[in-house]
């Protein structure tokens, strides 16, 4: 979705460098933080989710979200990049993306699953995201060579805002299983 509303805008600035990484960078902040936040409150959650709702036959499962939520994370960070490249006429560089984590899941995922199970095909598909990431870094760094303070302006606050999130659900955390349990004689859900 956000790649049929931004394709345009980063094809009319392709021409104005400048005009294009402001662009891209204040679009690219907007995303990582609702993806951080998601992904951060899944991270954050799934195990009280899978305790109260699934019951014990899932907590094997626990593991295995938090991982895909941090790939999802990591996958949407670098998706940032494949609107970029198309708009600005380096279709390529989104291709060489994709290729590095396909590549990465065709050779990992089966043997890490093999050897560590479900997790270890997560932590496969994790690597290909992390893969994408890195081809993503280097293509996005080379096209708008940006400073180093509009990396930070873009993708530092998320984590930031992300161990509040968390913090907060920690610091939380026994009141939210009481009133979810009913335990303070108040059944939430």
């Amino acid at each position: 979705m956000i790649e049929t509303a931004t394709f345009p805008i980063y094809a009319q600035l392709q021409g104005e460098p400048q005009r294009l990484r402001r662009a891209y960078f204040r679009i690219a902040s907007v995303s990582v933080a609702l993806s951080t936040l998601v992904s951060m409150a899944i991270i954050t959650l799934v195990g009280e989710f899978v305790r109260v709702f699934l019951g014990d036959p899932w907590l094997a499962m626990i593991a295995v979200v938090r991982v895909l939520a941090g790939a999802a994370l990591l996958k949407s960070i670098a998706s940032t990049g494949g609107p970029l490249f198309k708009g600005s006429g380096r279709p390529q560089y989104g291709f060489r993306m994709q290729l590095g984590r396909g590549a990465t899941v065709a050779v990992l995922v089966v043997p890490m699953a093999l050897r560590w199970g479900i997790v270890g095909a997560a932590v496969g598909v994790m690597l290909s995201a992390a893969s994408m990431l890195a081809v993503w870094f280097l293509r996005t760094s080379g096209q708008l060579r940006p400073r180093l303070w509009e990396w930070f302006g873009a993708f530092g606050p998320p984590p930031a805002s992300a161990k509040a999130m968390v913090g907060t659900v920690w610091l939380s955390g026994p009141l939210s299983r009481q009133l979810i349990s009913g335990a303070l004689g108040v059944p939430v859900i």
